[in-house]
């Protein structure tokens, strides 16, 4: 069996969305480039403060340009021009 990937760098997405006749919104990072141990994530979500600073983190560096590519999945928003 032959399997086949393709990895894309965020630089091509713009252009790949603008190619399919949309308006690109935004790209956001699935998987967060903080890691935490899965203990130290039980922690975090134990406590409504910690839970709620570790989410605001996550807001702000989810779409930073130059974090992109460290997330092994993007998740990219447009609509229809």
């Amino acid at each position: 069996m032959v399997c086949h990937a393709y990895f894309h760098h965020p630089a091509e997405i713009p252009t790949e969305v603008d190619d399919a006749g949309l308006v690109l919104d935004r790209m956001v990072a699935v998987e967060t480039s903080l890691p935490l141990a899965e203990a130290a994530l039980e922690a975090v979500l134990d406590d409504p403060a910690a839970t709620t600073s570790l989410l605001d983190r996550i807001r702000d560096i989810e779409a930073e340009p130059t974090l992109l590519g460290a997330s092994s999945h993007l998740l990219t928003i447009a609509h229809s021009a």
